[in-house]
């Protein structure tokens, strides 16, 4: 088989993965918007432009991460799994683009956007969640499957009960 026949079979096998489990968002754009005066002297992005509403599909994966850490936030014990989300070569999504995630009530960027290569073509691409304007420069995970182990002085005492 050739090359160009193997990649389009990858491809549709990966649009079948995602379509077992897809999720479906809506994506907000400003497209070609033209740089206008701030009244500072600085140019910047018309925040007027008319926006424009992308509808996309992809699937959510697990990535292991490294080792489990004491997230220092709350205390409580975090996974090493970031999730991150795989769609096909089609798909209009970029780095940056953000979405409310329909289970979770937050709002989640798509940072690091990798293709995945194949046969010498894209069969996809693969980027890393976090939550939206996060300012880390490491993507930090947007939520994990760990357990929510409390810290043991917040346990209360129940031998007396």
């Amino acid at each position: 088989m050739t090359n160009s026949l193997n990649l389009k079979k990858v491809r549709k096998a990966l649009k079948k993965t995602i379509a077992m489990n897809p999720i479906i968002v809506a994506l907000e754009r400003t497209e070609d918007a033209k740089l206008v005066d701030n009244g500072f002297g600085k140019m910047v992005s018309d925040p007027h432009a008319a926006k424009k509403q992308v509808v996309v599909t992809f699937k959510l994966a697990h990535d292991k991460g490294g080792s489990p850490v004491i997230a220092p936030a709350n205390g409580f014990w975090d996974s090493n799994y970031d999730r991150i989300a795989v769609w096909a070569y089609d798909t209009d999504i970029r780095e940056g683009d953000t979405f409310q995630h329909p289970d979770i009530d937050t709002t989640l960027e798509f940072a690091d956007v990798d293709s995945l290569r194949e046969f010498g073509g894209v069969k996809g691409y693969q980027a890393k969640l976090r939550m939206a304007n996060s300012s880390a420069s490491q993507p930090q995970p947007a939520y994990t499957s760990g357990s929510l182990i409390r810290p043991i002085e917040e346990i209360p005492d129940l031998r007396g009960v």
